[in-house]
């Protein structure tokens, strides 16, 4: 009998509200109109201050941000839970929910170009 692998990996950790679950976070910095540039995984029990400059050091050079604008970023995150392989994370590898969170950010920008 093979041994069940945790959910995700290393990618994931316990999620502070959901009883200790495994869970991940994603982090976005999204252009005007809430089109995604960047995004960034990490576990659940990492403070999101932490992953601040790694998802910042990943922004194409020459982007123009929408500045401080939370409803931005707040109704791309909502896009993203559209999808439910995204919300529901069946995934157990993190190369793989990673692929689909990619897949997930191309379809919100191909929705917004054909507008």
């Amino acid at each position: 009998m093979r041994a069940c692998r945790p959910k995700g990996g290393a990618a994931t950790g316990p999620t502070p509200t959901a009883r200790g679950k495994a869970g991940s976070k994603r982090h976005l910095v999204v252009g005007r109109g809430g089109i995604p540039l960047v995004v960034t995984r990490s576990a659940a029990n990492v403070p999101g201050s932490t992953r601040l400059e790694a998802t910042l050091d990943a922004i194409p050079p020459g982007e123009r941000l929408a500045g401080r604008q939370r409803r931005a970023v707040e109704r791309a995150l909502a896009r993203l839970s559209r999808f439910r392989r995204l919300t529901v994370r069946y995934e157990r590898r993190a190369d793989l929910h990673r692929a689909f969170l990619t897949l997930g950010c191309s379809l919100i920008c191909w929705r917004a170009a054909e507008r």
